[in-house]
C-alpha cells in the first residue's frame, strides 16, 4: 500500500503541470462502527480552467485520485465549483466526482 503511494506521488513530483489548479490532501478516517477499518487517506485533484459561469461562481471540469491504508482506492471524474465569499479571498469549493 505504501509503496504504491509513494509511486503515485512521485509520478506527479518529476513531471512538469499544467493544471489550473492541483490540490493534495492527506487526512485521516474515523468510523464510529467497530467493523470499519480507520486509517489514513492521500488524495489529489486536478481543477481544469473554469469553463462556465453559474450565479457568480466559476464550474470547471475535475479528476481526482484516492486511497486510504486499509488498501481502497477512487478515481473519478466530474464537475467543480468555486463560488467567492466576499472580497477577503475566501470561498465556497465543491464537486461532484
Amino acid at each position: 500500500m505504501k509503496a504504491a503511494l509513494v509511486a503515485l506521488l512521485s509520478c506527479f513530483a518529476v513531471a512538469p503541470l499544467h493544471a489550473q489548479e492541483l490540490v493534495a490532501g492527506l487526512g485521516y478516517a474515523s468510523f464510529n462502527n467497530n467493523a470499519a477499518d480507520d486509517g489514513g487517506v492521500v488524495e489529489l485533484e486536478y481543477h481544469f480552467a473554469p469553463r462556465w459561469q453559474l450565479g457568480g461562481g466559476d464550474v470547471y471540469l475535475a479528476v481526482a485520485a484516492m486511497a486510504d491504508d486499509s488498501g481502497d482506492y477512487f478515481l473519478g471524474a466530474g464537475l467543480g465549483a468555486e463560488f467567492p465569499l466576499g472580497g477577503a479571498g475566501w470561498f465556497l469549493q465543491g464537486s461532484v466526482l
